[in-house]
């Protein structure tokens, strides 16, 4: 701190100057403040900077509090944490430079679709490599519900779903003309029946906008309902001919090791907008393929690059990759070291129900089926008379069993449990149960059988309160638009009746 030569401050000044020491006493009463201006203006200027010095200092040690001492337990505690925190640490892959270097994007373009080139997988709807689609209209609805059906559902599975849908539903036009009772009938098996139902409001929506032509640019297909972005980046490369990322779990999955991309949840939004420009990155340069680019690094991720036993000795892209480098680096090869990449947050654990599931059975071989509601799960598919019941006691099952006939129109007597082959007297019988798994949900299926000595015949029953519901003779139940889970309801009643 500096004072003038002439060894005049003033209060304005001097103020200042204690501001500047530390201000934490800059709240002192006013008396000090004035006593301290006063006792600073009597010395001689030699000794002002001095003493000011010496009464911040002695001030500082009289509000300091007294240092805490820290016993040994609490030491020993304040190692532990440090321990827990380092251990945690270790576990999740650290931070590191994801940028992509242009060296990098043409040595994995190179090696990617020369890998492709050799190790084609010849699918229906793929044109090989280096040649042209007869029709890019053509091609590029063949690639949306590809890629629809190839979400959540292994290839094996699509190639014949795709092969039969393809029969049904030749052209958008098609689609778009076709009920969603037939569309999900079609679909029924594969699965999160919403893929159908996005399916088909797409195509009635490229029939009404774009007169049956699926558009040629990346922005525009994002337009269309179920199109998402990855969706609209494989139709616009595979199809068009355009540069965009495709980016789904195998490339996030290939990326992430490529790069030892572990510092972000793969799963999480800031991930997915990380992934997206990690692809974009990694597709600079490309002069020409975008399309066999981004399925070579989707097929990469699901035969080479796989979750749980990469084949990374096959892998074209193993010299450029750090996880590879990683676990070659430590003492043994240690495989645990590609297979933390990429990082994901825990999903949350499935919930527990318990559905109760009758089939109402008619004296000549017609069934009773409902419909389910036109949102949430297995929306707008056919059913036999279910309901969710969360408790699992004898008395509270028969009532929901009873509760349920009798809202569809089936009511039964309270004895009906009670009664086996009465003639004329409808009886329920147990048939068993199992447990189906649904991504989010775990079902235990209870399954009862209800003979219905009479009936009323008609190709429907019409709408009691707002479920529709219909007799279906057993020869048209494969036709339905049924799913997976209704279909083992069915095998279980077939396997107690042989």
């Amino acid at each position: 701190m500096r004072f003038f030569p002439c060894g005049l401050v003033s209060g304005a000044q001097c103020c200042q100057m204690l501001c500047q020491c530390t201000s934490r006493y800059r709240h002192r009463s006013g008396l000090l403040y004035l006593a301290f201006v006063r006792s600073t203006y009597s010395m001689a200027p030699q000794t002002r900077s001095r003493s000011v010095a010496s009464q911040v200092r002695t001030a500082a040690e009289k509000k300091a509090p007294p240092a805490k001492t820290q016993t040994r337990a609490k030491k020993s505690k304040i190692l532990s944490d440090a321990k827990r925190r380092q251990v945690k640490t270790l576990e999740v892959p650290s931070a590191v430079d994801v940028s992509v270097e242009q060296g990098l994007a043409d040595h994995v373009q190179r090696n990617l679709l020369g890998w492709y080139d050799r190790n084609f997988r010849a699918l229906p709807w793929r044109t090989p490599p280096g040649e042209k689609a007869a029709s890019n209209a053509s091609n590029a609805y063949a690639i949306w519900v590809s890629e629809i059906m190839l979400q959540q559902t292994q290839v094996g599975t699509v190639v014949d779903y795709f092969a039969r849908w393809m029969q049904r539903f030749p052209t958008v036009i098609a689609l778009a003309g076709a009920s969603l009772d037939e569309v999900n009938g079609v679909w029924a098996g594969l699965g999160y029946y919403r893929r159908s139902k996005m399916l088909h409001e797409g195509a009635q929506y490229v029939t009404d906008v774009h007169q049956g032509q699926i558009p040629t640019t990346y922005e525009q297909l994002l337009k269309i309902p179920g199109i998402g972005p990855y969706t609209a980046a494989a139709i616009a490369s595979i199809a068009f001919n355009q540069c965009n990322a495709a980016v789904d779990g195998n490339v996030i999955r290939v990326i992430s090791r490529l790069l030892c991309v572990g510092h972000v949840a793969a799963n999480s939004t800031q991930g997915a907008k990380l992934f997206q420009q990690l692809a974009t990155e990694m597709m600079k340069g490309l002069e020409s393929r975008p399309g066999d680019y981004n399925q070579a690094l989707m097929d990469l991720g699901a035969t080479i690059c796989t979750p749980r036993a990469p084949k990374c000795s096959a892998c074209p892209l193993q010299a450029q990759c750090r996880a590879y480098k990683e676990a070659q680096s430590a003492p043994e090869v240690d495989v645990s070291l590609i297979l933390k990449y990429p990082n994901k947050t825990r999903k949350a654990k499935a919930r527990e129900e318990t559905l109760l599931c009758c089939i109402v059975v008619g004296k000549d071989g017609h069934f009773l089926v409902t419909q389910r509601p036109d949102k949430g799960l297995l929306a707008g598919l056919w059913e036999f008379p279910a309901v969710v019941d969360h408790n699992t006691t004898t008395e509270d099952i028969n009532s929901r069993l009873l509760d349920l006939l009798n809202r569809i129109g089936c009511g039964l007597d309270p004895k009906a449990f009670d009664l086996q082959d009465t003639p004329g007297v409808p009886t329920i019988r147990a048939l068993g149960n199992f447990v189906h798994v649904f991504s989010h949900i775990r079902q235990t299926v209870m399954v009862w059988a209800v003979e219905v000595p009479e009936k009323a015949l008609g190709s429907s029953l019409g709408v009691s309160g707002e479920t529709p519901r219909r007799w279906v003779h057993e020869s048209k139940l494969a036709d339905l638009a049924m799913s997976t889970q209704m279909r083992k309801v069915f095998q279980l009643f077939k396997s107690t009746n042989t």
